[in-house]
């Protein structure tokens, strides 16, 4: 009978180490606006609450998926130390001088948050500075050739028409990335020195 109590105690503490183990490779994502990146043997999968992630079998990453703010400044004449510096030109030939702010997002697709991952990596996708240099190019070429559309009056009065207007230029194409909204913080003629 000994034995048999022995035997039980051994099995129950197997068991529980085995329950433990079990449980410390579950792994919970930290916030909502993060996403687990998870490499295993034949695929890789997106986690948004957590799941068991196995030592030496997978490899994660925590991926943010939270909205950015990447902000635009376009004011006065041509640098040439910055291309971007420049007001957008009207189709009236006036100037404009404009502050604005572009929110983006990653889709919560499984699909889209790969095509970031591919494309950019988990570092950079979540990296402010990097994703305002990649975009900055984009969103800038968007805003001037949306001003060419409008004469100054019109960019200055129907500002919802120019938002619109840029948000279709800027289209669908930003490698699984969404933009979710355009906001102009400051619009005004350039002054007449510059």
């Amino acid at each position: 009978m000994g034995l048999y109590f022995g035997l039980a105690i051994a099995g129950v503490v197997v068991l529980l180490l085995l329950i433990v183990g079990v449980m410390k490779c579950y792994k919970k994502v930290p916030n909502q606006g993060y996403a687990f990146i998870v490499n295993r043997t034949k695929d890789v999968i997106v986690l948004f609450t957590g799941g068991f992630i196995y030592p030496v079998i997978h490899k994660y990453e925590t991926l943010d998926i939270s909205r950015k703010t990447l902000f635009i400044r376009r004011k006065g004449q041509k640098d040439k130390f910055d291309d971007e510096a420049e007001g957008l030109l009207c189709k009236d030939n006036i100037r404009a001088d404009i502050d604005v702010k572009f929110y983006i997002g990653i889709n919560r697709k499984d699909e889209d948050i790969l095509n970031v991952v591919k494309n950019l990596t988990v570092a950079r996708a979540g990296n402010q500075e990097f994703l305002q240099q990649y975009f900055s190019p984009k969103f800038s070429e968007a805003l001037k050739t949306a001003a060419k559309r409008f004469n100054f009056e019109e960019l200055y009065t129907e500002r919802e028409k120019f938002r619109e207007e840029v948000k279709k230029i800027v289209g669908k194409d930003l490698d699984g990335y969404m933009l979710e909204d355009v906001v102009i913080d400051y619009l005004e003629q350039t002054a007449l020195e510059a």
